[in-house]
């Protein structure tokens, strides 16, 4: 594991923490029904903002493929070879 790497670990529990501890104190500053919109509303926020961030990040960070010798006619699919300048 990189240096990188374990940095990025330990910023993502950092966050986490964070995020459950605030939650659970803004939770707990309110009180009646008011609580009960806590899920609704952090369901929502994952919904809406943590999934997309997180699909954005898979596909933007994707690791480097082998690319092989195989070709689109090896698979019946025709192709042309073109040579860019």
């Amino acid at each position: 594991m990189s240096v990188g790497a374990a940095a990025a670990l330990v910023a993502l529990a950092a966050g986490l923490t964070a995020t459950v501890l605030g939650a659970i104190t803004l939770i707990r500053g309110v009180r009646g029904w008011r609580q009960w919109l806590a899920v609704p509303v952090g369901r929502l926020l994952v919904w809406f903002l943590a999934w997309p961030l997180t699909v954005a990040l898979m596909v933007t960070n994707v690791p480097p493929t082998r690319l092989g010798t195989e070709t689109p006619a090896d698979r019946g699919i025709a192709f042309e070879d073109v040579d860019v300048q």
